[in-house]
């Protein structure tokens, strides 16, 4: 039951492997491959980008216990893509509860307390990870600069395709990265980049639509 509603919402995967493993007390992990998307499909693919913080997390079983879920509430500062909405809760599969851990490798749950910029695949669906490409878009904001999901400052940005990518990437192709946590774009420079990509795909459905 676990592989069935893991495969429901594996959008980006390329190919999925179980792995049962023991760290301290009994738990599960999944491995798997996903595809690395271009910055620009990930802000164009994604039913709803934001600007946030978590206030609250909390793990427990789903209903009939085939999974271990987290539930991750934002409250919502800035909406980028999408309607407006205050706040709102999604899971997250993965998590420890009653002396079991279950996780899928590589994929980080937004911590309590975090600040970032998100672009969610869906808000609504039930999925693995409601984040569009894992940990592709979930972004940290750390001093008022963006940082990937692992901490790596986000420097710039540019063209790159989409290529096969294993599943401990971190982030879209098309960004420039750096260990120098000074060099990194700024909140406001990196939703302005966000919304000059999404008003130019709105120019161009305009211009075929004519």
């Amino acid at each position: 039951m676990i592989a069935a509603e893991l495969k429901r919402g594996l959008r980006y995967i390329a190919g999925v492997t179980m792995l049962v493993v023991s760290i301290g007390s009994p738990g599960l992990a999944l491995a798997a491959s996903v595809v690395q998307m271009p910055f620009e499909q990930l802000v164009e693919d994604s039913e709803f980008a934001f600007e946030g913080r978590v206030v609250e997390t909390r793990s427990e079983w789903n209903a009939d216990r085939s999974a271990i879920l987290t539930r991750v509430r934002f409250e919502v500062a800035d909406v980028i893509k999408g309607g407006p909405i205050g706040s709102f809760e999604v899971s997250f599969m993965g998590g420890t509860a009653d002396g079991m851990r279950m996780s899928l490798s590589g994929l980080r749950i937004p911590d309590l307390g975090e600040r970032g910029i998100y672009f969610m695949e869906s808000i609504q669906r039930p999925l693995p990870s409601p984040v569009l490409g894992w940990n592709q878009g979930h972004f940290r904001i750390v001093d008022d600069r963006m940082m990937t999901s692992n901490g790596r400052p986000v420097t710039g940005f540019e063209q790159s395709g989409s290529v096969l990518a294993a599943f401990d990437e971190d982030m879209p192709s098309g960004l420039r990265l750096s260990d120098d946590r000074t060099a990194a774009v700024s909140v406001v420079e990196f939703k302005a980049h966000v919304r000059t990509i999404l008003g130019r795909r709105a120019d161009e459905r305009r211009e075929v639509a004519r």
